[in-house]
């Protein structure tokens, strides 16, 4: 009996490890709808997509060729990567970023400062990709709308004086790019009403919840400072291939006129 026992607990620790395995890798795309004033007065939506914390993973080629909308933007939001991920990984996984046929946006998450930073702000310049670290720019897309984005440090390593960030000179949807959604948390409600959305990451949705219970909170979409935040489970993992309760997502985010 004892026996049994024992080989009923390691079969069920192997399926249930690699049920974890198979959710870590197993890709989806979410889609959310967020109204905001559009700069011009046409009826032309902006598409962004979005995907947070790869880390060590290779972005299956299969979830960009899944997306059939057009993009405007790609925003990724942090931990890019970790230690000890080759930067010719990164530098794949940016140029199948770049088959979306949009420019790329980066925000720094903690884990990205784990690498020699200097090789990949090298990497990320050659590759065409625009870093915002406590930066605000101005773009205008092809289909004539225009927008701000804000883009922040990850706070371990610098904070940014967010009174000083360029302001927009006309009405246009003010996006903020924070790995950390608690860094939009912690701003003053005067400032942060400002902001039309947050894209953030870094929490993982907890990566793994055992009966629903895991250290962060589901992701999705939250109202903070009574403006939407877009919290992502995120792409990859950390420590482990494991999730448990959580999904490896990335996202289209559609900008719409109200």
């Amino acid at each position: 009996m004892v026996a049994f026992i024992i080989g009923v607990v390691c079969i069920s620790g192997l399926l249930l490890s690699a049920r974890m395995i198979y959710l870590a890798h197993h890709d989806h795309i979410r889609y959310h709808d967020i109204p905001v004033s559009l700069s011009r007065k046409n009826d032309e939506a902006i598409r962004v997509f979005f995907i947070s914390d790869i880390h060590r993973r290779t972005i299956q080629k299969t979830i960009i060729s899944a997306v059939e909308e057009r993009v405007d933007l790609v925003v990724i939001g942090g931990d890019l990567a970790e230690r000890k991920v080759p930067l010719s990984r990164i530098k794949e996984n940016i140029r199948l970023l770049h088959k979306l046929e949009a420019p790329i946006y980066f925000v720094w998450g903690n884990n990205d400062y784990e690498l020699d930073y200097r090789k990949l702000e090298e990497l990320l310049e050659v590759e065409g990709v625009i870093c915002l670290k406590n930066e605000s720019e101005m773009v205008e897309l092809p289909n004539g709308q225009s927008l701000c984005l804000i883009g922040f440090d990850d706070p371990d390593n610098s904070s940014p004086i967010v009174e000083l960030l360029d302001k927009p000179v006309e009405d246009m949807p003010m996006l903020l790019l924070s790995h950390r959604p608690s860094a939009f948390e912690e701003m003053a409600e005067s400032i942060a009403g400002t902001i039309d959305l947050v894209l953030s990451g870094h929490t993982h949705g907890g990566q793994i919840r055992i009966f629903g219970y895991g250290p962060y909170t589901r992701g999705g979409i939250k109202t903070i400072h009574d403006t939407p935040v877009l919290i992502s489970e995120g792409y990859g993992y950390t420590s482990l291939p494991f999730r448990l309760g959580t999904t490896a997502e990335c996202h289209i985010v559609t900008l719409k006129g109200v």
